[in-house]
Formats: structure tokens, C-alpha cells, sequence
């Protein structure tokens, strides 16, 4: 009952359109108790006029029960399209809600979950929420029916109806039964296609690495095993969904057997009249299709109500970076951004500590260190798409904490380490970064960023598709659009995160002249690898091991920190040859460990 009760929250809004369904399934009965006394009467008009029935009267009877007929038929479309729509209506409730409480989870929550499984539940659960509604619908109707044709049978012989409808309360306890058999079969099922559903995800999305280590027999075997287990669920559920025909038919043949030898005895006796017992005969048919529809329909909600509950439980997520209830809009940012003895672990494993870093307002500071250093981390810190373990991070003196988060990324712009672009035009890609904008400043921004040029020469120009993932654009243009979109967005804070790292020579120093005339003014956070790109910083923060070693101008940090030294060396000497610089390694292990 209580599913049930949950799924009433989205039918709720729609309570005229259910009220309307409820008085056609309610129409659907009386239609089949009128039926059935059209047909008792005929039989009564035959009986008393014999073979002297006027013609005129026997075509107004015949009239009247093919008009008990088509309003079967009509009333059975009105109750389908309402039921349909309904539930149509309910399931893109459903998804928008879903969707919508998705977007309010923090990063870390999509760092753990698993895409595919998300997106099975948006799409296939959501779609059996449908099915649930739609279902629910027939639980309406055919009780009604079923109560409908045993009142009409009952008023004709209520000895027969008390006798042949005895079987139906027999058959509630193994019904029971195989419900719960057909509710955790379900369940199982649907979890499985989840993994599949995963596993297609990671394979499709990773086909570069699968293709270049030879695992298409890997890939498949795993995939075989998920389908596999899918399939054994399915035989179980299949198993069970089968014992409910002979169950039904046994309990309702029971019944009507019965009813009937005693009819039989009663008719021969001259206790009945055999126009009674017809009419009788009749409305215990109609009983039987209900029944059975009952029956189908209770399977079915069985099978779809855990894919709603697999949706309820995404509904029901908490957001686990929440704006505080007395959150502040930040303000326009004007005075610095300062990590106050900050400290983040990604579960049990720490990856910053005690950070103590001011970023005064209008400053460009470059963050570098050895790979695991914490580097981006102290970037999403910054944008808070995660919280502090320990200490705090605050904007003017207002910790991100007691902030409406809204506020503050309006004031940012990012380009992640891994630029990601929407499978569409170029020029929706840029305008990502603010909707609103002209287009000639979109034009600006991919000419700040060095790809302007390129882009007049696709095919389509600004309207060229880039493909899932921005798979159809080079690596280098990639990061060059996600760079022109940071830059459209007119942020007073700029967050780069290796911005530069997929450039080649000559479009890395268009791109670093374009943003060192874009700096001015602006507050700029920049990961580099490489530390050629980051000299011209105002400030170059060291981080080793999770912590800040140094902080200082590049000429005073070769003095100060080792870690720096070092990078620095191996660097310059993969540059002047590759491999036998004064800090060992080639140039490209050094730009990965920096």
C-alpha cells in the first residue's frame, strides 16, 4: 500500500484527469450490468410475443443492444486514452524531477555513482513508472467490472452467484505468494540491466583503450556474464508470472462448475427459471475476463512498481552540499579569496592539508607540484564543487559554506583538465559560457582563444556539430572552444585547470598573449604542468605531497623549493633533447609529473 500511496504524490497533480477515470471505469461496469439486463429482457420480449414479434420491435431491440455494445467501445477508448495520458503525464513529471534533483547533487556524488546505471534509471525505471500508472488504471477498472457482472448475477439467482463466486477469496493466499515471487524477481532484473546498461557505457566510452589493449574478448565475456544473470532473473520472473493463468482459471472454473451442477439440479426441480439461469450463465462470463485482466495487471505492477522504486530512491537524495538555510548571496567579489588551513580527503585518503592561501583580487597565482599533488583539487575547493574536510574556504571573508552557491559560480569561469564539449554546433558550445551573448562576441572570444581561424575552415563554420564529446574537433581544438567559453563568460575569477596542456607551440603562445591581456582585472587560478606557461604569474604556489611548500615569483622559487628546482630541470632538460636532462627523464614524463 504504501508504493502505492508514494506513486498518488505524482498523480496528485492531475486528480481531475484520475476523478475522470475513475467514473469511466465506474461506467464500464454499469455498461456490462446494462448488457446483460438488455440481453434478460430481450429474452423476456421473445418469451411473452412468441412467434408474433413485431418487426419494429424486434429491430428497437436489437438497436438497443448493439448501443450497449458501441458504448462498451466507447467508454473502453475514453478510459485507455485517459489512462495513457495520465501516465504519460506522470512519467515526464517523473524524469523532469529527476533530472532536476540530479543537477543539485555535488560532484562527488557523480564521482561515485556509476553514469550507466543513472542513466537506466532516468529512462527505463521512469518508463515503468509509466507502465505503473498505466496498470494502476486497469486495478480501477476491473474490480468494478468484476463487482458489476457479480451484482447483475446475483440479482438474477443469488444462490448460484454466493455458490460460483465461493472460489475467488480461495485463491487471494497464493496469489499473494506468487505476487512477492514476481515483486523480488523484478527487483533482481532490473539491477542487472543496470549493470548492463553501465558496462555498455564504460565500453563504448573507453573503445580507444579497449581497441589498443586487445579486450573485445574481455569486453564480451563480462557483457555475457551481466546478460546472462539478466536472463536467469527473467526465467524466474516468467515462472512465477505463469502460475497466475491456471490459478485464476482453476479458483473462477471452480466457482462456475459448481454454480452451474447446482443451477442444473435447481432448473430440473423447477427451484429456477432458465431464463434466470442464462442470464446468469452470461454475467458469470463476463466475470471471468476481468478476473483474469485483474490477475494480469496485478503481475504487471508487480514487475514495473520496483523499477518506480528505483526512481523514488533518486528522488529522495538529500543534497550533500545544500546551501545553508541563512545563506548569503557573495557579493561582488572585490577583496580576495583565501584557503584558511584547509584540509580534503576523498574518503579515507588525504590529498590537501593544512592549505593557508590568500589570492588577493586582480592577482594571477599558478599552482604546480608533482602529479597527486592535490593541484585541480584545490581549484574544485575554490569553486566549491566540494567542501573542506577541514578549515575553510572564503570570498571576502565569507565562507563558501554559509554562501548561496548559485551566487559564487556566477562570478567564475572554468576550463577543467579534461575539457568536455556538447554534442552540438561550435557555436552553442561558446555560448555555453553565457547564452545571452552577441555574436560577435562569440567571434572575440574563439579569437582570444587561437581557434577562430580553424573554425571558419570546418565545413559549416560555427555550425559544425563537434560530435559526442567534441570527438569530431582535434584535442587541441577541443580545449581551445571549452578555453574561448571560459573567456566568453566575462568572469571577474578565472579557473584553469591545464588549459594550455593539448596545445601545440604556436597556438599555446597565441592563447597565453590573448590571456595575459585578459588577466588584467581579473583574479586567475592556474594548474600548469608545464611551468614555461606560468612564469609570467604574479605568484607560483608550490604543492608537495598535499601541502604548500613555497610560494613566490619563478626566479625566487628556483632558490627556495627543491620540488621546484626540480620540475624546472627536467623540464629544461627534456626540452634540449629528451631524456638526459640534469633531472633525468624526458620532456613528456616531466610535463605529466608536473
Amino acid at each position: 500500500m504504501r508504493k502505492f500511496l508514494r506513486l498518488y504524490r505524482f498523480v496528485k497533480p492531475h486528480r481531475r484527469t484520475l476523478a475522470m477515470l475513475v467514473l469511466i471505469a465506474l461506467a464500464t461496469g454499469g455498461a456490462n450490468g446494462l448488457f446483460v439486463l438488455a440481453a434478460r429482457a430481450f429474452v423476456d420480449t421473445i418469451e411473452f410475443y412468441g412467434l408474433a414479434l413485431p418487426t419494429d420491435l424486434l429491430i428497437i431491440w436489437c438497436t438497443l443492444i448493439f448501443g450497449a455494445f458501441l458504448l462498451r467501445g466507447w467508454i473502453f477508448y475514453a478510459f485507455r486514452y485517459l489512462r495513457e495520458y495520465l501516465a504519460g503525464r506522470v512519467v515526464t513529471d517523473a524524469r523532469r524531477q529527476v533530472f532536476e534533483k540530479l543537477l543539485t547533487q555535488p560532484m562527488s556524488y557523480f564521482s561515485r555513482e556509476r553514469i550507466g546505471e543513472l542513466m537506466s534509471r532516468i529512462l527505463t525505471d521512469s518508463e515503468a513508472l509509466r507502465r505503473t500508472v498505466s496498470l494502476t488504471g486497469s486495478l480501477i477498472r476491473e474490480p468494478i467490472s468484476v463487482v458489476g457482472a457479480i451484482a447483475v448475477a446475483i440479482y438474477f439467482a443469488p444462490l448460484l452467484g454466493a455458490i460460483g463466486f465461493l472460489g475467488l477469496p480461495l485463491m487471494a493466499w497464493p496469489m499473494l505468494k506468487l505476487t512477492r515471487r514476481i515483486y523480488r524477481a523484478s527487483r533482481k532484473r532490473r539491477e542487472r540491466v543496470a549493470d548492463l546498461s553501465d558496462a555498455m557505457v564504460q565500453t563504448f566510452g573507453g573503445m580507444r583503450v579497449v581497441k589498443a589493449y586487445a579486450g573485445e574478448a574481455r569486453e564480451a565475456e563480462r557483457f555475457g556474464e551481466t546478460a546472462e544473470s539478466i536472463f536467469r532473473q527473467i526465467l524466474k520472473f516468467a515462472r512465477a508470472a505463469a502460475l497466475r493463468r491456471p490459478l485464476v482459471e482453476m479458483s473462477v472454473g471452480l466457482g462456475v462448475v459448481g454454480a452451474l451442477l447446482v443451477g442444473g439440479l435447481l432448473l430440473r426441480n423447477g427451484y429456477i427459471d432458465f431464463k434466470d439461469l442464462a442470464a446468469f450463465a452470461m454475467a458469470a462470463g463476463l466475470v471471468a475476463s476481468p478476473i483474469q485482466r485483474l490477475a494480469k495487471a496485478n503481475e504487471g505492477v508487480q514487475d514495473t512498481i520496483t523499477g518506480a522504486e528505483r526512481l523514488y530512491e533518486l528522488l529522495d537524495l538529500e543534497p550533500e552540499m545544500a546551501d545553508a538555510t541563512d545563506a548569503t548571496d557573495v557579493a561582488p567579489f572585490a577583496g580576495s579569496i583565501r584557503l584558511r588551513n584547509v584540509s580534503f580527503a576523498y574518503g579515507e585518503a588525504p590529498v590537501l592539508r593544512d592549505i593557508d592561501l590568500e589570492v588577493a583580487r586582480g592577482e594571477c597565482v599558478a599552482v604546480v607540484g608533482p602529479t597527486g599533488a592535490g593541484k585541480s583539487t584545490l581549484l574544485d575547493l575554490v569553486a566549491r564543487f566540494y567542501d573542506p574536510t577541514a578549515g575553510a574556504v572564503e570570498v571576502d571573508g565569507l565562507d563558501l559554506r554559509r554562501a548561496r552557491h548559485a551566487s559564487w559560480l556566477a562570478q567564475l569561469a572554468v576550463v577543467p583538465q579534461e575539457p568536455f564539449l556538447f554534442n552540438g554546433p561550435v557555436r552553442e558550445n561558446i555560448l555555453y559560457g553565457r547564452p545571452d551573448a552577441s555574436g560577435e562576441d562569440v567571434l572575440a572570444a574563439a579569437k582570444a582563444a587561437a581557434v577562430h581561424e580553424e573554425i571558419v575552415r570546418f565545413e559549416n563554420g560555427y555550425e559544425t556539430p563537434v560530435g559526442e564529446r567534441g570527438g569530431r574537433v582535434s584535442g587541441g581544438q577541443r580545449q581551445r572552444i571549452a578555453i574561448a567559453r571560459a573567456l566568453l563568460r566575462g568572469a571577474p575569477v578565472l579557473l584553469l585547470d591545464e588549459a594550455t596542456s593539448s596545445l601545440d607551440t604556436e597556438s599555446e603562445r597565441k592563447v597565453q598573449l590573448a590571456m595575459e591581456r585578459l588577466f588584467e582585472d581579473r583574479t586567475t587560478l592556474v594548474v600548469a604542468h608545464r611551468l614555461s606557461t606560468v612564469q609570467h604569474a604574479d605568484r607560483i604556489v608550490v604543492l608537495a605531497g598535499g601541502r604548500v611548500e613555497a610560494v613566490g615569483p619563478h626566479e625566487e622559487l628556483l632558490e627556495r623549493s627543491s620540488t621546484y628546482r626540480r620540475l624546472h630541470r627536467m623540464q629544461q632538460g627534456g626540452y634540449l633533447g629528451g631524456g638526459g636532462g640534469p633531472g633525468g627523464g624526458d620532456g613528456d614524463d616531466a610535463e605529466e609529473e608536473a
